[in-house]
């Protein structure tokens, strides 16, 4: 039960206020739909489920700073489409193998574009990232964030 596939269909990024002293950025990712879908590519019915994923930049006070929000399809390729789809309905929740296989591959394709967003619109990336610094040097951490 792979995941075969993901489409973007929505992409924003906003500063709404200057960042101010320390902040907290925080990454979600919630499964929206899940619905049934013809796999023309591989000639198969599978799952489409509906993403979205965010990062919410806020300062010291919980006060927001800005925004990133991807959306988008993943399509998964599995045996027992019908129970998945009905788990879905009665429950809105999916086996937690198949939640995180989905999870996983939104977190590692939008990750990365979010850290490209961020630059654009002058926030701070959504992970921290590494640096170089002198040898010996005693600094704990760099990441504003």
């Amino acid at each position: 039960m792979p995941v075969v596939g993901m489409t973007i269909s929505n992409i924003t990024a906003k500063r709404t206020a200057e960042q101010t002293g320390p902040s907290s950025i925080a990454n979600n990712v919630n499964i929206r739909s899940v619905e049934e879908t013809d796999l023309t590519g591989l000639g198969k019915k599978g799952l489409k489920f509906g993403f979205e994923f965010g990062v919410m930049y806020s300062d010291e006070k919980k006060k927001p700073f800005g925004d990133i929000t991807i959306t988008g399809d993943i399509f998964f390729l599995a045996d027992n489409t019908a129970e998945l789809l009905m788990g879905w309905k009665r429950e809105k929740k999916l086996p937690e193998d198949v939640n995180l296989q989905c999870v996983n591959t939104v977190i590692r394709k939008c990750l990365s574009k979010a850290i490209t967003l961020s630059e654009e619109v002058n926030l701070p990336p959504p992970i921290p990232l590494p640096f170089a610094q002198k040898q010996g040097h005693d600094e704990k951490s760099r990441y504003i964030g």
